[in-house]
């Protein structure tokens, strides 16, 4: 559920540093339609559990909010994803032209998606964090909740591209960025790739989403 910059702000305040600002607005003033193409990220941090078992409460509170500050600025601020959700070891954002304050094509917003999963991968291994990325484009429905039925507004996304992005992301691995076929022109255009990065393919069956070819990116 996408909601507003205060909740976020309430819901993260003891992992976040001051210095991270999301550019999140509340719902009902940000959304365009309620269908809109988009692109799903989902990020893993993979060695959560091992953090668990060897650091104390003071230096886990520490490390999470290092992680979090590392990467929701590159998400929300340099890259206009909105942070869909915050759950212990995951993020998920959602880069959509249905977001009022964007004003680019469809493209554009792929190609922002896909730079981001890239940048969080290098920004975070390069700090001793070991995470994972999935990336998901398609069409997404944008449910604007009343305040009625909840606390505060919210808007809840939802769509094959969020479902694929979670299959995805639970079947990946360390280093790894995992990317459908309907993106993988992404990675064939992509020059930059080859210097620090291997590319390798895998086909997956997904129950409700049926077969999968996938390319995956990992970070040497």
């Amino acid at each position: 559920m996408i909601i507003g910059k205060a909740q976020y702000e309430e819901y993260i305040s003891n992992f976040t540093d001051k210095k991270v600002f999301f550019s999140i607005n509340e719902g009902e003033n940000y959304i365009k339609n309620t269908n809109a193409s988009s692109v799903v990220l989902s990020l893993k941090l993979c060695n959560l559990y091992g953090a668990l078992n060897t650091l104390k409460q003071k230096k886990l509170n520490s490390y999470l909010k290092d992680f979090y500050s590392k990467s929701l600025p590159i998400i929300s601020n340099k890259y206009g994803g909105k942070v869909d959700q915050i759950s212990a070891q995951y993020i998920v954002a959602v880069f959509s032209d249905n977001f009022k304050f964007r004003n680019t094509t469809y493209s554009d917003i792929l190609k922002d998606a896909y730079s981001c999963a890239k940048e969080l991968m290098s920004t975070l291994k390069a700090n001793r964090y070991s995470v994972s990325i999935s990336i998901a484009m398609g069409d997404l429905c944008f449910c604007q909740v009343s305040n009625t039925e909840v606390l505060f507004d919210e808007v809840v996304c939802m769509g094959e591209p969020m479902l694929l992005a979670n299959e995805l992301i639970n079947m990946s691995t360390v280093n790894e960025i995992l990317i459908p076929e309907n993106i993988s022109h992404m990675v064939y255009a992509d020059k930059e790739l080859r210097a620090s990065w291997s590319i390798a393919s895998q086909t997956c069956d997904f129950p409700g989403i049926g077969n999968c070819y996938i390319k995956k990116l990992i970070k040497l």
